[in-house]
């Protein structure tokens, strides 16, 4: 039986007299995928600034113009919103290239704006973000074996 640290979780697996605990899948690949992304905190900062910002009533009815996707903002208990978060910016970023300075400037998302390096830092993370999620699906089928959750974890620490 997979279980974690939840009390609940404990106390069936002690009623059942199950094996020991391995630990939750979920949970590890989570620790796992929070250590990658530690080195992109500042990138993932400035974009949450971004995303932050475009949520405003005003700055959402600009982006709505330019595209049918709503800003993302992250959650900090689970680093699928990261990829979302990501994945919401580098499609509307195309859009809001070509919006003109002035309704950027009036809105002031000038001010959270990324810059083509950072961008590009970006779209390399969502490829990355992309492998990971397959990762979260292959975690969620029922006929995992544990050789598979190791094989996953391991494939994630050597990224």
């Amino acid at each position: 039986m997979i279980g974690d640290n939840c009390s609940v979780n404990q106390a069936i697996g002690r009623k059942l007299d199950v094996l020991p605990f391995i630990g939750c899948a979920s949970h590890r690949f989570q620790l796992a995928v929070n250590d990658v992304l530690a080195n992109e905190e500042t990138l993932l900062a400035k974009i949450h600034a971004l995303m932050k910002h475009l949520s405003t009533i005003k700055c959402r009815a600009v982006l709505r113009k330019v595209t049918p996707l709503a800003p993302a903002v992250r959650n900090a208990t689970r680093w699928s919103s990261v990829f979302s978060m990501v994945d919401h910016y580098t499609k509307p970023h195309r859009a809001l290239q070509p919006m003109d300075h002035a309704t950027i400037s009036t809105h002031g998302i000038a001010l959270f704006m990324l810059s083509e390096r950072e961008t590009a830092q970006a779209t390399e993370l969502l490829s990355t973000l992309y492998d990971f999620q397959e990762v979260t699906k292959a975690l969620q089928d029922l006929t995992l074996t544990l050789i598979r959750v190791r094989r996953a974890f391991d494939w994630v620490s050597r990224q």
